[in-house]
């Protein structure tokens, strides 16, 4: 029994080793591959939803819009409950105690996953006696939904450990076998929303499949007794936080729909796929920034982590503005580029989202930084006062203003979250300075 108990530590502090978390040295090689796997991720991810916009009617792909959006609600409470604190608490474990916390939050996940597809498979059923038509696309949505947690737990694992190599693997086989897929079948035939999902949801086991074999050294049969205890202690904020969010800032998109139509929804969507690119920098600090400002707390103080979220804006503001700006400038020609005459004249829409995505892309500064903080059940305040004005002023701004006014709604809700999160950093954890 001794013998087996060691099994756990010894693979613990062999993923550790090979992984980079005991050797310094190979942080900038983690950091090379994080922004090479945002980049593939976020070009695959403008190449397909680009060829759905433009493959499929606008009906058509509002749906597909509004499908996608419940799949970010269910991914951010993923993220919220089970990934970011992965990421955070298992950066800090110590290593014999890793293989063990990261086997029982994969139990975790399955629950999780487990749950959305009962929820799910529950519409899909009201759907069949409400409306038929709906039933393909909800069916597709459940299978795509979990497929993608499924994936995307087991790269974010591979971000915990900084194996950033194989984590741009997995998403090489994920994301690039779905542009393909759906490359081949909008050149030799004619994609529907419910195709597209299945393509995504396929992709994606097949990403699961090679992610398994990636972290089968990081899970152990022993499991970490106090890993549930942590991950809901930190996971319940993070997750309401996420789901608050999403309310204050998505649920435009449903309103917009309702309203206006599904054509509303997709020109929402089809102006979001300008920004698309601009995934490489929100994801890529939302999956480096928890660990790496909770490393430098841990091993330098509040100091250290003051310096780091410096450096995070100094490096983010600048990318910002040379992407957001030249293209609110650009907006027309861009559109008639890409839409030709379906989105062409939604320039205003552009400019406003441009707005919009400059905030947005800044949110993960403060929400890691108050994460490391121990300040997280904050990131579900600001977004519940933020949802209180959205629900009730969403409806009015999109009635007087149109979809522009989904956009001002989303853009109000990203500056409220920065602002309020750093006055709370500023009040509580900032370092004072002394005068010498």
């Amino acid at each position: 029994m001794r013998a087996r108990a060691l099994i756990g530590p010894v693979r613990a502090l062999t993923v550790f080793t090979r992984a980079g978390l005991t050797r310094p040295s190979l942080k900038f090689r983690h950091g090379f591959w994080g922004l090479a796997d945002q980049a593939l991720t976020a070009a695959v991810s403008f190449v397909t939803t680009l060829l759905a916009a433009t493959a499929l009617s606008e009906n058509e792909f509002g749906e597909f819009a509004l499908a996608l959006a419940a799949i970010y609600l269910v991914n951010t409470l993923q993220a919220g409950a089970i990934t970011r604190p992965h990421n955070l608490l298992g950066a800090a474990r110590a290593p014999e105690r890793y293989a063990g916390y990261t086997a029982a939050t994969a139990l975790l996940q399955l629950a999780f996953s487990a749950a959305s597809a009962v929820v799910g498979i529950l519409a899909t059923i009201a759907a069949a006696a409400l409306a038929p038509s709906a039933v393909p696309l909800l069916g597709a949505l459940v299978f795509a939904g979990v497929a993608w947690q499924l994936q995307e737990f087991v790269r974010r694992v591979l971000y915990t450990e900084e194996r950033g190599g194989d984590a741009f693997v997995n998403d090489l086989l994920t994301y690039a076998g779905q542009a393909l897929v759906l490359v081949l079948i909008v050149a030799f035939g004619t994609l529907t929303a419910p195709e597209a999902l299945v393509i995504i949801g396929a992709t994606s086991l097949a990403g699961l499949a090679l992610g398994m074999v990636q972290i089968r050294r990081s899970l152990s049969r022993i499991l970490d007794p106090d890993a549930i205890r942590d991950n809901f202690a930190m996971g319940k904020w993070l997750a309401a936080a996420e789901a608050a969010h999403w309310t204050s800032t998505q649920i435009y998109l449903y309103v917009a729909a309702l309203l206006l139509g599904p054509v509303a929804a997709a020109t929402i969507r089809a102006t979001q796929v300008l920004f698309g690119p601009l995934r490489i920098v929100l994801t890529f600090l939302y999956s480096v920034l928890p660990v790496s400002f909770s490393r430098a707390r841990a091993n330098a103080g509040p100091e250290a982590l003051h310096r780091e979220v410096g450096r995070a804006y100094l490096m983010v503001v600048p990318v910002l503005l040379m992407y957001c700006v030249p293209l609110a400038l650009l907006a027309t020609p861009v559109l008639r580029l890409l839409y030709h005459d379906k989105y062409g004249d939604d320039a205003a829409v552009v400019v406003l989202t441009s707005v919009q995505y400059f905030f947005v892309c800044l949110v993960p500064i403060v929400s890691s930084l108050l994460q490391v903080q121990g300040l997280a059940r904050h990131l579900f305040l600001i977004q519940v006062y933020v949802s209180a004005i959205s629900i009730p002023f969403g409806w009015l701004l999109v009635r007087w203003l149109g979809v522009e006014g989904a956009v001002i709604g989303m853009t109000i809700g990203a500056v409220a979250t920065n602002a309020y999160a750093w006055f709370v950093y500023r009040r509580t954890h900032a370092p004072r300075r002394t005068l010498s």
